[in-house]
């Protein structure tokens, strides 16, 4: 996979960011199970404190991983940034999207955009604020804005 330069990319288009509600209920999970190991340490129950700590830890680490994220689609690329790293991928290496729906009751309703690439590797964006429209801005179906507003050219008349 080309690894592009960000500089050289031109114009953002749009960038889309992650939100922490979309974690469902794991974000409930995480807070109630941390609060319960910081007041089980506190009390001297600290084995128990530990459980909560560590319950806590792995329930809240994909709500942070999905809230820490952001795309930032350019005209012929898109970067991914996580806080596992960046992936620049350019438009012309994309085989292939697929919107998933997913529908769980501890998690709730969300959406991945699963994208294949020319080279096999599969990518999948998940927790992100709209997949439908970054779908769309991926596949070209929606249009990229303009980047600039330029006022219109005058006619002559009625201008000074």
């Amino acid at each position: 996979m080309t690894q592009l330069d960000e500089t050289r990319l031109g114009p953002v288009v749009v960038r889309l960011r992650g939100t922490p509600g979309l974690g469902g209920h794991l974000a409930y999970i995480a807070a109630f199970a941390l609060v319960a190991g910081v007041v089980g340490i506190s009390t001297g129950e600290v084995l128990d404190g530990l459980y909560g700590l560590a319950v806590g830890t792995l329930a809240g680490s994909p709500v942070v991983l999905g809230w820490r994220q952001e795309v930032t689609i350019h005209q012929d690329a898109f970067v991914w940034r996580r806080l596992t790293g960046t992936r620049t991928i350019a438009r012309t290496e994309i085989r292939s999207l697929r919107r998933i729906r997913f529908s769980s009751f501890p998690r709730g309703n969300y959406e991945v955009l699963a994208v294949t690439l020319l080279n096999g590797h599969q990518l999948s964006i998940g927790w992100i604020q709209d997949p439908a429209r970054l779908a769309r801005l991926l596949s070209g179906a929606e249009p990229a804005p303009m980047s600039a507003w330029q006022p219109p050219e005058p006619t002559g008349r009625g201008h000074r």
